[in-house]
């Protein structure tokens, strides 16, 4: 008797494994974005001295987590470029962290699985096109760089997930 007693016990502890894996099944797998713009001022010869220095700025969405917020970053003006390989910076969501390098931009989704911290990455690189900029462009000189497309959403794929 005892030992049909232990039996759902057993099958029990044994799919425990396949219980925690459906509880994570908000793991991001797609990024999108969209309204992605980059701003790369330069110092002219002209003396043109604009009010906004260089930035990035763009819309990000995980339908899979339901993280929706906006991210970027501006620069004093003549003070160089938003490209950075090497940090990450929060969007207004903390959630939400990327990364510019000045061709790729890599996106960073943390999130909470089975009581631990994960970081879901996925990264972009190329896409953008990239034009010069002269006044009267109320931007003054420098590039700016749009994905195609801006005004629709850009999807980049989930590459890695790690539990810290």
């Amino acid at each position: 008797m005892r030992f049909l007693t232990l039996l759902p016990l057993a099958s029990l502890a044994l799919s425990a494994p396949l219980l925690e894996k459906r509880l994570c099944s908000a793991t991001p797998s797609i990024f999108s974005i969209n309204d992605f713009t980059v701003f790369n001022q330069s110092i002219n010869q002209q003396g043109f001295s604009p009010s906004d220095g260089s930035f990035i700025h763009f819309n990000f969405q995980d339908s899979t987590t339901n993280v929706t917020t906006s991210c970027g970053r501006s620069l004093a003006p003549l003070t160089g470029s938003v490209a950075d390989a090497s940090n990450f910076y929060s969007c207004a969501s903390p959630v939400v962290q990327y990364m510019w390098d000045g061709t790729t931009l890599t996106l960073r989704e943390i999130f909470a699985c089975h009581g631990k911290t994960q970081f879901a990455t996925g990264s972009a690189a190329g896409g953008s096109e990239c034009f010069p900029e002269e006044p009267p462009v109320p931007l003054g000189y420098g590039t700016e760089c749009e994905y195609p497309g801006e005004t629709s959403a850009n999807d980049i794929p989930v590459t890695s997930v790690k539990a810290t």
